[in-house]
């Protein structure tokens, strides 16, 4: 199911499917990343459930009740303008992160990155399983291949036979000749299948080399099979690609904070006063309260 959701998603983002435009843009802020990529999927998920046509450009059709609410809500959120005063503020998705959540921000991205790059390297196995041992076309053409092979080992077994017959009844035979037929006969049925399953083995032949149809039945299933792990492996790409953006984010972040710059919660209109500030030291050089001090008497 989840295979499947994937390809529906790539196909919807590749066509610009109407639905899909309705939701909005992820942009670049994380947050808004993660969000439109739980409404798109939790949607494809209603449409795929329903049977949703392509032509069916509304993203709320196949929803209902707090599930409705929870994704108009979403998609509110998606599609409300920015401002340019917000845009400008914000000079980096992250810079109104505490260093905590900047920290946990960074653990979780490199989490998800680990996490991307080992179900990308499973679903690159799976198209080589696909696409060569577990191929259809692959399975059909071995199971030719052996019939073909007993096949062969019948007639073989045939050919050994009638030449024998041959001998016993030309008269001119040598008793060496037709020891070497019978050892010939015998080689040759030992090699081949039962004789019980003769018949099954060469039709099985004959329906092979006739049935040209089972290739393009398998290789559509090759098609699909293989059509549905690339769709999931670009996923898994364009995953990993934005899970490398925000990684790439979160360090420019921490590192313009290392080179100096202004931290959330930093106001200077709100900084508390330096521990020797000048009004601290005056009262600490006050002579009246040095008289007051236990080394007067000394």
């Amino acid at each position: 199911m989840h295979a499947f959701i994937d390809s529906y998603l790539t196909t919807a983002i590749e066509q610009n499917a109407p639905w899909l435009a309705a939701v909005g843009t992820p942009g670049d802020d994380p947050r808004r990343v993660q969000l439109w990529n739980t409404t798109v999927r939790e949607i494809a998920v209603s449409r795929v459930v329903s049977g949703a046509p392509d032509d069916e450009p509304d993203p709320l059709a196949y929803l209902s009740g707090a599930r409705r609410e929870a994704i108009v809500s979403r998609i509110e959120r998606l599609t409300a303008p920015t401002t340019k005063r917000r845009q400008a503020k914000a000079a980096s998705p992250y810079g109104r992160y505490t260093d905590a959540e900047l920290a946990a921000a960074r653990r979780s991205s490199l989490q998800r990155l680990g996490e991307d790059r080992r179900l990308l390297a499973l679903a690159e196995q799976e198209l080589a399983r696909v696409s060569g041992t577990d191929s259809a076309v692959s399975a059909v053409d071995q199971r030719v291949a052996e019939a073909e092979h007993q096949d062969r080992q019948i007639q073989n077994v045939r050919s050994a036979r009638t030449h024998l017959d041959l001998l016993r009844h030309s008269g001119t035979a040598t008793a060496q000749q037709l020891a070497d037929a019978t050892t010939a006969v015998s080689a040759a049925e030992a090699a081949a299948p039962p004789e019980r399953d003769w018949p099954i083995v060469e039709r099985s032949a004959q329906f092979n080399r006739a049935a040209a149809a089972r290739y393009d039945r398998a290789r559509v299933l090759d098609d699909q099979a293989i059509g549905r792990v690339t769709d999931r492996i670009t996923r898994l790409g364009e995953g990993l690609r934005t899970d490398h953006s925000l990684l790439e984010q979160i360090d420019a972040e921490i590192a313009r904070r290392r080179d100096g710059g202004t931290r959330p919660g930093s106001d200077p209109q709100t900084k508390q006063p330096e521990p020797h500030s000048p009004t601290r030291q005056e009262t600490e050089l006050d002579p009246s309260r040095h008289e007051r001090g236990p080394n007067l008497d000394l």
